[in-house]
């Protein structure tokens, strides 16, 4: 009788990639919106910190190739494979990027609003596609999970919030009010979503063996401890506590509780994958020989 096996193709470097991925993606979101509602000018170096943080995860998805010269083929096969499209959303949005760094280097500013939605749009994408990009495995119930999609949605927008908040106090301070409030927000969001997320595993393990694998491997992971105690719970009280803090007591508070927020967005990332055990309707052997995404 055959029964669940764990993925192999998807590691510590993947979720890295992921986890720059998600950070480099909603932090242009959130600073963007943030910045137009506060009728605030847009600042280039936070602007670019999504894009930057997209080329470093590029190299690293690169050195899981056994030969990284072949990347371009990773492209040729939007019209299926998320992988695909993920490389392309990534690709246009470091063309964004370079945009808005043109645009303000060569004095075209009246560009760069135009240039910024676009940048805008682009995040949204690249935001968006490695929880497609999981769910798309079918055989992995516990990736093919609309609730898996908006967890990890949620995480990245947390993390993209945590690396916002630490650059607002580096260069632009007057922000960091109006982030540390949104961070509070999605902090208690995600507690939340956190706790039906695994009541909803729960009740799905008794339903399909590979679902109770992977609700193993999370209690064996520690979820309660670094997912929802130390990489949520704390950042979420720092974040409270900075919000009646000034100066140099906020700025620190504010940016450990982003350093903990990071820490939980990689470890809930690095879970999801150790997670990953598919459902016994296949061999392991085909899984090897066919590859995971084909």
């Amino acid at each position: 009788m055959m029964e669940p096996f764990k993925q192999k193709e998807f590691g510590k470097r993947v979720a890295l990639d992921f986890l720059l991925s998600g950070t480099g993606s909603s932090t242009f979101i959130i600073y963007y919106l943030v910045a137009i509602m506060s009728n605030s000018t847009l600042n280039i170096e936070m602007l670019l910190t999504g894009p930057a943080l997209i080329v470093i995860g590029l190299f690293i998805l690169l050195s899981e190739l056994g030969r990284p010269s072949n990347f371009w083929r990773s492209i040729t096969n939007y019209r299926t494979s998320w992988m695909s499209r993920g490389a392309i959303f990534n690709i246009v949005y470091i063309a964004a990027g370079l945009g808005i760094l043109l645009a303000h280097e060569t004095g075209l500013n009246y560009l760069l609003p135009w240039i910024s939605v676009a940048g805008l749009i682009c995040a949204l994408l690249v935001l968006v596609y490695p929880a497609m990009l999981l769910y798309d495995v079918k055989d992995i119930p516990v990736w093919n999970s609309n609730s898996t999609i908006a967890i990890t949605l949620l995480f990245a927008l947390t993390g993209g919030g945590a690396a916002t908040l630490a650059m607002s106090a580096a260069i632009q301070y007057f922000m960091i009010s109006e982030i540390l409030r949104i961070m509070l927000v999605l902090e208690l969001v995600l507690a939340l979503s956190e706790a039906l997320y695994v009541i909803e595993l729960k009740g799905l393990v008794n339903k399909k063996k590979a679902v109770k694998a992977s609700f193993k491997a999370m209690q064996n992971g520690r979820w309660l401890y670094n997912t929802l105690l130390l990489g949520t719970a704390v950042p979420a009280a720092l974040y409270l506590a900075s919000m009646f803090l000034t100066g140099d007591a906020q700025e620190l508070i504010a940016i450990i509780g982003a350093v903990l927020t990071l820490y939980g967005t990689y470890g809930f990332r690095l879970m999801l994958l150790n997670m990953g055990y598919h459902e016994p309707l296949v061999s392991e052997k085909i899984i090897s020989a066919k590859g995971l995404l084909d």
